[in-house]
């Protein structure tokens, strides 16, 4: 028996897993896994510096790639960011100030210490295939 990848980079490697499953080669879990790992890297972890008392506002370091509209995860829950705002933080002496905080105004309350806010690039893109063909297989595995 061959040891699953350890990295899947292209549509062909997930096919290629897909088969290897179907032959029992490979468990259907450890190609489910790989796939979570790889939807993973469409988000970006940011670390909530503080939530609002409504619990739909959420500060976190600066994030130029959050974007009202995008979805995010926080707590286990997908929510959407309504508004973005970013706040720049006091001027060093001679410079410009920098953005430091990025305030999120999110569709519904969360909780946590994490909020994954969507990448500008999808995993989908890099591997060369669409995100409905990953979730076609993703639910082949399901009947494994």
């Amino acid at each position: 028996m061959r040891n699953f990848p350890k990295r899947l980079a292209t549509a062909t490697d997930v096919r290629n897993c897909l088969q290897l499953v179907k032959n029992g080669t490979f468990q259907a879990s450890e190609l489910s896994e790989a796939i979570d790992a790889l939807e993973r890297q469409n988000y970006l972890q940011c670390q909530i510096v503080e939530i609002g008392g409504d619990k739909k506002t959420v500060t976190i370091n600066y994030c130029a790639e959050a974007k009202a509209g995008s979805k995010a995860i926080a707590g286990g829950k997908t929510v959407k960011i309504e508004t973005v705002q970013h706040e720049k933080g006091e001027p060093k002496e001679g410079e410009e100030p920098q953005f430091e905080k990025t305030v999120l105004t999110l569709s519904a309350t969360i909780s946590g210490d994490l909020i994954e806010v969507a990448a500008p690039y999808t995993i989908y893109e890099s591997l060369g295939m669409t995100e409905a063909e990953l979730e076609q297989i993703k639910e082949e595995l399901k009947n494994e």
